[in-house]
């Protein structure tokens, strides 16, 4: 499995990409369109290295980061553009009845509380073998705790009954979108180093 990229990793910007595969042709004559749903929905994201003060710090991240040899080597990574969960939970979640891989949706069991009824919301993450999903639709959990929902991208692997959802910290596999890593020094503000990711699949 990725080992997570180290604690020094931090950034001053971070952009995750949703990006799906759906090409759209339109008639000259009508500009009737004819959408094509190809499947291939992916994570990518771009990302600005915070600047260090601690010139040793900045040169085990920029050692780190080279050691990755390019896309060659995947690494975890936590997502930084997570703030939630935003739904109510009483403890994480997990998955009723398991899933096929590339499914959109999901079937989840909740922990039912005396009380607030728990439900993931349209827009939490979360993770389970090591990838990153985003909740796009989510019906309201029913009187046994269970839930439907929407997810993207499909799942990368099939699901057992039970598999248990990470909501708390989720995170993603990925690997550098290219080679080589430009290392920019600027006398005045100290080195800037971007970098462009895409989830990891093989």
């Amino acid at each position: 499995m990725a080992d997570f990229a180290p604690d020094d990793l931090q950034f001053t910007d971070f952009t995750i990409r949703a990006e799906h595969t759906v090409g759209m042709a339109r008639s000259p004559y009508s500009n009737a369109q004819a959408v094509y749903d190809f499947g291939g929905d992916i994570w990518s994201a771009t990302a600005t290295l915070a600047p260090y003060h601690d010139k040793l710090r900045q040169a085990r991240v920029e050692g780190w980061l080279i050691g990755l040899r390019g896309p060659l080597t995947p690494f975890r990574l936590y997502n930084f553009d997570h703030d939630g969960p935003y739904g109510y939970l009483n403890g994480a979640p997990t998955i009723s009845g398991g899933a096929a891989i590339w499914a959109q949706t999901l079937t989840l069991q909740h922990v039912l509380p005396g009380g607030q009824i728990p439900a993931m919301e349209v827009g939490d993450y979360f993770t389970t073998q090591a990838r990153l999903y985003r909740v796009t639709a989510a019906e309201p959990t029913d009187l046994a705790g269970l839930q439907q929902i929407g997810i993207f991208p499909g799942l990368r692997a099939a699901e057992a009954d039970g598999a248990v959802l990470n909501v708390s910290t989720p995170n993603g596999t990925w690997r550098l979108m290219g080679d080589p890593l430009s290392i920019a020094h600027d006398w005045r503000s100290g080195r800037t180093v971007s970098i462009e990711m895409i989830e990891a699949l093989e």
